[in-house]
């Protein structure tokens, strides 16, 4: 249990309530009006009771963001995660993310016209036509702590089906079959 957050066990899903869903993806490449304020926004795909992902965790943060460790690493513990799809704006020749003017956006709603202000302002390189490329963040699960009543039990983790990917989490195959017999 050392190398296992206390998050692990006890938050079990995210947002567990319907009534406060989470963002799973934004997508900047299809605008959305919002009719109160009169601007633009990227498209949101909202999801309830999402899984988390569980990773090695010692601290650290890669970029784009997702957390850094291993089993290798004493520091590391296990921990979830929300992983989020991001569609940003990127340029079509060359693929490379472009920054956006997020004032232009939210007034025009226009992809183009962002990227192109944005490009000049940031003194980028930009052949003028964009495309929108996938980008995954990571976050992590602080919120919404489980009482231990619904907190994940070892089968939860321990048997055939469970929500634990020991193999992603780097153990050899004759240790995952001994950590998924179930209990």
């Amino acid at each position: 249990m050392k190398r296992i957050a206390c998050q692990t066990c006890h938050i079990p899903a995210i947002a567990t309530d319907p009534k406060f869903p989470t963002i799973s993806e934004r997508d900047w490449t299809k605008p959305v009006l919002n009719e109160q304020t009169g601007l633009y926004g990227p498209t949101h795909k909202f999801v309830s009771n999402m899984k988390p992902e569980y990773r090695w965790w010692n601290r650290m943060m890669e970029v784009p963001p997702a957390p850094v460790g291993s089993l290798q690493d004493p520091k590391s513990k296990i921990a979830p995660w929300k992983r989020t799809k991001y569609t940003v704006i990127a340029d079509k020749e060359t693929g490379n993310v472009i920054y956006i003017k997020a004032g232009v956006y939210a007034v025009t709603g226009d992809p183009g016209a962002a990227a192109k202000k944005g490009a000049e302002d940031a003194k980028q390189p930009y052949s003028g036509e964009w495309k929108g490329e996938a980008e995954w963040a990571m976050f992590s699960v602080n919120h919404r702590v489980a009482p231990k009543e619904q907190a994940l039990k070892c089968n939860a983790c321990h048997s055939p089906n469970g929500v634990m990917h020991f193999r992603g989490l780097g153990y050899a195959a004759d240790r995952v079959e001994q950590l998924t017999k179930g209990r």
